[in-house]
């Protein structure tokens, strides 16, 4: 089970953007402190979320892209935040998902 912040980070970004707005995607099954939520068009559109060492309701957020073939990794980076609000969470979540 992840810890209350994530799921709680989940649960306000399903209130501000809608239920089915997305997915989790939880590649860090491990890690309870961080998960991933993709795009319902693009599963392969990811935005990584973590509350580890933050303060609460403040998050760290990676952006990721499909990889093209040139790259060895699975992904491509498409920006890094750190120690962010909801309101930049959700804004960051809605334009790199494309969510209207």
């Amino acid at each position: 089970m992840k810890h209350e912040s994530i799921l709680r980070a989940l649960e306000e970004l399903r209130l501000r953007l809608g239920a089915a707005a997305f997915v989790v995607r939880d590649y860090w099954s491990a890690d309870l402190f961080a998960t991933g939520i993709a795009s319902l068009n693009d599963p392969d559109r990811l935005v990584y979320l973590s509350t580890f060492g933050t303060r609460q309701n403040r998050y760290d957020v990676s952006l990721e892209l499909p990889s093209g073939e040139a790259n060895p990794l699975p992904y491509t980076p498409a920006g890094e935040w750190t120690d962010v609000g909801v309101e930049e969470l959700t804004m960051l979540v809605r334009r790199h998902l494309r969510l209207a």
